[in-house]
């Protein structure tokens, strides 16, 4: 769980910010959720004097960021920073988009309102870097195993990603206290073999350590109820469930010991090309801000 930064931390950020954009460069600030993500974006933007990325530690954080940010009207002026977020579930959570002046979304068209991905590790998986990963362990790709296994990935964190994102709706709806799901292992459930969850399974296991044993079926029905009403492709999957599966999968094909998703979140990042990236909604509002050299 993302930490909440603390006051002198916020500050921290915003007196850097107007430091490096004050000085004879005016390099602006793209405030990212975490270190990965200043990471990804590092790998073509690090060495640029036109802007920067920090991490806020959490979107939380990023939005309290640019709360603060609103308030310094010298540096909102100047538009010396912009904030990056995943969509994550939002839309469906029926909570508002942020800003689309400030605000950028890697897989998320803000003025259009166009949804692509949730995360920016929906959106990895959906470029050539998953066939690189891919390659790199060495598993087959022919005969249309690639498209084969991008479906089954997208079927498994579905079934996974249902159940969470219906649960912030029954949490809600019911004036409850805490998470009715309240995590899941993912391990439990998923069989490598074929790269799916055993939803029966899952079902059957869920009361033994829900908060509230007597809401799953409230819990199941809103998960259906999204699973129908959400059913573009991705658009009830979370990137790290995808991740985590596919960790498990390339663990069980390779018999190489200790993958975790981490790791292949790392070999996604670094496999992703800027061809790639040019194409989503960050990119383009970038270009429209001029940071991009």
């Amino acid at each position: 769980m993302a930490k909440t930064l603390k006051p002198y931390a916020v500050n921290s950020i915003l007196s850097t910010a107007r430091q490096m954009f004050n000085g004879t460069k005016q390099r602006k600030t793209v405030v990212v959720e975490g270190v990965n993500d200043v990471r990804f974006f590092n790998q073509w933007y690090g060495d640029s004097n036109i802007v920067r990325f920090v991490a806020a530690e959490g979107k939380a954080n990023v939005i309290t960021v640019h709360a603060e940010y609103v308030k310094q009207k010298n540096l909102k002026e100047k538009k010396a920073m912009f904030f990056c977020v995943d969509i994550d579930w939002d839309l469906l959570h029926r909570l508002p988009p942020p800003n689309s002046d400030d605000f950028m979304c890697n897989s998320y068209c803000l003025s259009s309102s166009t949804h692509y991905h949730n995360d920016l590790e929906g959106f990895l998986v959906n470029t050539v870097a998953l066939k690189k990963v891919l390659s790199s362990y060495d598993i087959d790709m022919s005969n249309g195993q690639l498209a084969y296994l991008s479906n089954e990935m997208e079927k498994a964190s579905r079934c996974v990603g249902k159940y969470r994102a219906a649960d912030h709706l029954v949490q809600k709806s019911l004036g409850l206290k805490n998470s009715v799901l309240n995590g899941l292992d993912i391990s439990l459930f998923f069989d490598a073999s074929n790269f799916s969850i055993d939803e029966e399974k899952l079902l059957d296991a869920m009361p033994r350590w829900s908060n509230y044993p007597y809401h799953i079926d409230d819990l199941v029905n809103e998960a259906s109820t999204l699973n129908k009403n959400y059913s573009r492709k991705w658009e009830l999957s979370n990137g790290h469930d995808i991740t985590e599966m596919l960790a498990l999968y390339l663990e069980y094909k390779t018999k190489i010991r200790g993958l975790v998703k981490e790791k292949i979140e790392k070999e996604l990042r670094l496999g992703c090309e800027l061809s790639d990236f040019i194409l989503t909604p960050m990119f383009a509002k970038m270009n429209a801000e001029s940071l991009i050299q």
